[in-house]
């Protein structure tokens, strides 16, 4: 799922790759924080290539 704005981020499920490559690096490193907030109980975060990431809840 390509991320365009933060907004977008309401969308992103689990097991989904996303792609910041369309936000502003201050919006980057801001959409990287909620990631990392959606899977901090036994989930992960893991870098697929630049600027996209696998999302994993870990429900």
């Amino acid at each position: 799922m390509k991320i365009k704005s933060y907004k977008d981020l309401e969308k992103v499920e689990d097991n989904m790759i996303v792609d910041l490559s369309e936000l502003e690096p201050k919006l980057m490193i801001r959409a990287i924080d909620f990631l990392t907030g959606l899977t901090c109980k036994n989930g992960s975060l893991m870098k697929v290539e630049r600027h996209k990431f696998l999302v994993r809840f870990g429900r």
